[in-house]
Order: structure tokens, then C-alpha cells, then sequence
């Protein structure tokens, strides 16, 4: 879960040039649901593309879609270290490798 001001977001796109966000790590639910909505939706708001967290287990495996040299690639993320919440049909969290 993002622990920092959402306003930190809008730097990170705009003076870091950040183009997509990879988010299957091992404390992403450490705030539980609530922190992964709240994760989701402020990236969501921002329109920074995510992968590896998600409501849902078809939702965190939704790839981050950029372009780069005229290319579309996406990208997904796994995650293998335990004690974060596994996403399954119905469950929110991380896809597991």
C-alpha cells in the first residue's frame, strides 16, 4: 500500500517520468483491503498503468501497457515471497508465481 501523500504520485509521473507501477511485492496488503483499494484507485486516478495487485486475481494479472519505440509492450508481475494476500477469484492481492 502506498504509505506516502497521494500528491507524492503526481511528482513521481511528472518529475520522474514514471510510465507504469509493478506492484506484486510482499507488503502490498499489509493495510489489508482497504490499503489495496485505496492503492488501486490512486493509481487508477493518476492513469499510471499497474500490474501485480489487484481486487481480484483476473484484475493483478492485467499487464501495464506502454509504448516505447512504437511498440506496445505490456508488462506483468508475480510475486513469491510469502505473507502478502494471494489473489484468487475473489480475493484481493498479489498473483503468485
Amino acid at each position: 500500500m502506498f504509505t506516502v501523500p497521494e500528491a507524492v504520485v503526481v511528482q513521481w509521473k511528472r518529475k520522474l517520468g514514471l510510465d507504469a507501477v509493478y506492484l506484486a511485492a510482499n507488503h502490498m496488503s499489509d493495510a489489508g483491503v482497504a490499503g489495496i483499494e485505496s492503492t488501486l484507485r490512486i493509481l487508477d486516478k493518476h492513469h499510471l498503468p499497474r500490474t501485480g495487485l489487484g481486487m481480484n486475481l483476473d484484475d493483478a494479472l492485467q499487464p501495464a501497457y506502454l509504448e516505447a519505440a512504437g511498440l506496445k509492450i505490456a508488462v506483468v508481475a508475480f510475486n513469491d515471497v510469502n505473507g502478502v494476500a494471494r489473489a484468487d477469484a475473489t480475493t484481493p492481492g498479489v498473483p503468485w508465481i
